[in-house]
C-alpha cells in the first residue's frame, strides 16, 4: 500500500479528505495519467474509487473532463464501472466512481495465462453488452483492452475507462496528446492508420480482448517498442488462433480488417453467447429447417435477442436506443419457468393472434425442444416467427436494448433489422422467453408487429404464473428423455485430451451440452434437434456408424469443423410431415477436418449405443 502519490503539482495522501467528504484510503492503481485511491464516502458510507480527473490548472482539460463524466455517469450497466460524480476539491476536479473488488483481465492472464474459451466468451456476452448501452448513448470507449476489463471473484466483468481519464485502471498508458487514441496492441486498423475511434473500431478491440484472453497475448505482440506494435495493428492481419476453439469464427468476425463488416456491439453478444455455454444459451440453433449449410455466424446470429445496434460516435442514438441495458427493474413477476423438461413453448403461442398477417401454422417440430414455431404465409412469402425458452443467463439475464415493463415482466424490445425483429421477457426467476420474427426471401414492414403480438401473447400467459406445462409426454423413444452430457463419457472425451467430462457447458432442459479441451482447442458441442427429413446431398453425406443413418457435413459450421447429424427416430408430425429427430454434434478444432471428422465418428459409435431403440 502507498501511504501518498505526489506530481510536481500536488500531493496526496492516505487520511486526506477529498471534498470534504471522501477520505483516501489506500492506492490501488497507478499508470501514465495519476492514481487510483480506494476512499469512503462518509456521507453514503461505502467505498468508492476516486481519481484526479483533468491536469490542475488546465482550464481545457477542465470542461472536457466534465462533459464526458456527464455523458458517462448516464450509463448504468451491470458490466460497466460506474460513474458516481465529478467534485470539485479547490482547482481539482476527481472522479468519482463504483468501487469494484476485482483484478484486472490483464492481470489474470499475466499470472495464471490463457483463460478456457468458454470462460472467454462468457466475459465477452458481458462486454460487448456494456458496449452495445455506450454505442446506443453516441459514446465510443476508445481503449478496450485486458488493462481496462474488471473481472470480480464472481468471475464477471466490468469494463472500465470510458475515455475521460486514459488509464483509470490500467498499468501503463501513453497520455491522451490527441495525436493516438488507444492502445496499439488492440487497436483497430483504421485506427493505426490514423483514423478516428468509431464504434466499429471498439468492436474490433474486443475481439483483439478476447484473443489475448483465449491466446494468452495480444493479436500483435507485446512488443515493448509501440511503433512496431502499431505498424502490426495497421496492417489488419490476425494471426490465427490456435487455443480459442468455438470462439475462432467470432474472433474472426470482431477483428475483421474492414470496419464495416464487423458486427456490431449488440450482434457481438449474440454471436458470442453460444460459444459461453454453462446454459446461458443454445450452442447453436438452425434457423429453418433443413438448413443447416449455414455459415456459423449466421446461425449463432439468429439465437438471441439484442437490441440497440451500436451508432458511431454521432452524438445521437438509434431510433430504439432508450435506457440500453439499464440495470433499472420493476416490481417483481409472478411468472418463472418450472421444470424446463416439461416446459411447453407451444402454451405461449396463439396461431389465431398472427392470421391477420396471413396463414399462420403452428409447428412445434422446427428446432429443438425448447422452441416453438408459427410459419406465417401470405402472398407466396413466409415469416417465421419463433419463441424460445433459455434458462438464466449471466449478468441480470437480459440482452442489450430498450426495456420496458409489462404487468411485472421486463421486456426487451429491438426495431428490424437484417430481416429479423426480436423481443425477450424475463420471469421472476430471470429465466427467458425470447419472441423473433424472420423473414429469409425479402422484407416487409410487418415483422415487428408480428413480434409484438406473439410477445403480447406470451406476455398474457406469463402473467398468471408459470410457463405452461406439456400436455403430451414426449414419445418413449424420444432423446427428449434424455440429458446430452450424459451420452459422452471420461473415456469417450479422453479420444481428444484436454477435457474433463464434468467440466461441460449445459443448456435448456440438459438438451444440449458442449465441452472444450483445454491442451488442443477441439470443441465438442452436443444438442438434440428436430428437422424435416434429411436427405443425402443436400443435407451431408450419408452413411451408417455405429448403426445409425448420420449425415456428415464437412464445414457444416465454418471453416475448421465437422458436423454430424445422427437421425435417432423418424415420425409423422400432425400436419403429415416427416419428422427427424437428431442428435447434432460439431467437432470444432485447427486440425483437418478430415480428423475433426474421424473424431466425430468416433464419439458417434460411443453416442449411437445409447439411443433409444426406434
Amino acid at each position: 500500500m502507498t501511504a501518498n502519490a505526489c506530481s510536481t503539482v500536488v500531493c496526496v495522501q492516505i487520511g486526506q479528505l477529498v471534498a470534504g467528504r471522501y477520505r483516501l484510503e489506500e492506492q490501488i492503481g497507478s499508470g501514465g495519467m495519476g492514481v487510483v485511491w480506494r476512499a469512503t464516502d462518509l456521507t453514503e458510507g461505502r467505498s468508492v474509487a476516486i481519481k484526479r480527473g483533468h491536469t490542475p490548472g488546465d482550464e481545457r482539460s477542465r470542461r472536457k473532463t466534465e462533459r464526458e463524466a456527464k455523458i458517462a455517469a448516464s450509463l448504468h450497466h451491470p458490466n460497466i464501472v460506474e460513474l458516481y460524480d465529478v467534485v470539485a476539491d479547490g482547482d481539482d476536479r476527481w472522479l468519482i466512481m463504483e468501487y469494484v473488488p476485482s483484478r484486472s483481465l490483464a492481470a489474470l492472464v499475466e499470472t495464471g495465462g490463457r483463460l478456457p474459451p468458454g470462460q472467454v466468451a462468457r466475459l465477452g456476452t458481458q462486454l460487448a453488452s456494456a458496449l452495445a448501452a455506450v454505442h446506443a448513448q453516441g459514446v465510443v470507449h476508445r481503449d478496450v483492452k485486458p488493462g481496462n476489463v474488471l473481472v470480480t471473484d464472481d468471475g464477471d466483468a466490468k469494463l472500465a475507462d470510458f475515455g475521460i481519464s486514459r488509464a483509470i485502471w490500467s498499468e501503463v498508458t501513453a497520455p491522451d496528446t490527441g495525436s493516438l487514441i488507444g492502445t496499439p496492441e488492440y487497436m483497430a486498423p483504421e485506427v493505426a492508420q490514423g483514423g478516428d475511434p468509431t464504434a466499429a473500431s471498439d468492436v474490433f478491440s474486443l475481439g483483439a480482448t478476447l484473443y489475448c484472453a483465449v491466446e494468452g497475448r495480444s493479436p500483435f505482440g507485446g512488443d515493448a517498442n509501440p511503433l512496431r506494435a502499431l505498424h502490426r495493428a495497421a496492417s489488419g492481419t490476425m494471426p490465427t488462433p490456435e487455443h480459442a476453439g468455438g470462439l475462432t469464427p467470432v474472433l474472426a468476425e470482431l477483428m475483421r480488417a474492414e470496419p464495416a463488416r464487423r458486427p456490431d456491439a449488440a450482434s457481438a453478444w449474440r454471436r458470442l453467447r453460444p460459444v459461453a455455454g454453462n446454459g446461458t444459451a443454445p450452442l447453436v440453433q438452425a434457423r429453418r429447417r433443413r438448413r443447416f449449410l449455414v455459415p456459423a455466424a449466421a446461425v449463432v446470429a439468429v439465437l438471441a435477442v439484442v437490441a440497440a445496434g451500436a451508432a458511431l460516435a454521432r452524438g445521437r442514438a438509434p431510433d430504439d436506443a432508450g435506457p440500453a441495458a439499464s440495470s433499472h427493474r420493476a416490481g417483481p413477476a409472478v411468472a418463472t419457468m418450472g421444470d424446463a423438461r416439461t416446459a411447453d413453448p407451444c402454451g405461449l403461442v396463439d396461431a389465431g393472434a398472427l392470421r391477420r398477417y396471413g396463414d399462420a401454422q403452428l409447428d412445434p417440430h422446427y428446432g429443438n425442444f425448447n422452441r416453438c414455431d408459427v410459419l406465417v404465409t401470405s402472398g407466396g412469402s413466409e415469416v417465421d416467427v419463433e419463441v424460445d425458452l433459455e434458462t438464466a443467463a449471466s449478468g441480470d439475464g437480459l440482452p442489450p436494448g430498450r426495456r420496458e415493463h409489462v404487468g411485472g415482466l421486463t421486456v426487451v424490445r429491438r426495431a428490424e433489422r437484417d430481416g429479423e425483429c426480436d423481443r425477450a421477457v424475463q420471469l421472476a426467476d430471470r429465466s427467458l422467453v425470447f419472441v423473433s420474427a424472420s423473414q429469409d426471401d425479402g422484407h416487409t414492414s410487418k415483422l415487428c408487429a408480428m413480434a409484438d403480438a406473439a410477445t403480447a401473447t406470451a406476455t398474457a400467459v406469463l402473467r398468471k404464473g408459470a410457463v405452461p406445462r406439456r400436455t403430451v409426454p414426449f414419445a418413449a423413444n424420444s432423446v427428449a428423455r434424455l440429458k446430452a452430457c450424459d451420452l459422452l463419457d471420461q473415456q469417450a472425451l479422453d479420444r481428444i485430451g484436454g477435457i474433463r467430462a464434468v467440466d461441460h457447458g449445459t443448456g435448456f432442459g440438459d438438451w444440449e451440452c458442449d465441452w472444450q479441451s483445454v491442451t488442443n482447442g477441439t470443441g465438442v458441442q452436443l444438442r438434440f434437434d428436430q428437422s424435416s427429413s434429411l436427405s443425402p446431398g443436400g443435407d451431408g453425406t450419408l452413411v451408417r456408424i455405429g448403426g445409425r443413418k448420420t449425415f456428415v457435413i464437412r464445414n457444416g459450421e465454418g471453416p475448421g469443423t465437422c458436423l454430424l447429424l445422427v437421425v435417432n427416430r423418424t415420425f409423422q408430425a400432425g400436419s403429415g410431415d416427416s419428422i427427424d429427430e437428431l442428435v447434432y454434434l460439431n467437432v470444432t478444432g485447427h486440425r483437418p477436418v478430415a480428423e475433426l471428422c474421424t473424431t466425430g465418428a468416433d464419439l458417434v459409435r460411443v453416442i449411437a449405443p445409447e439411443l433409444p431403440r426406434a
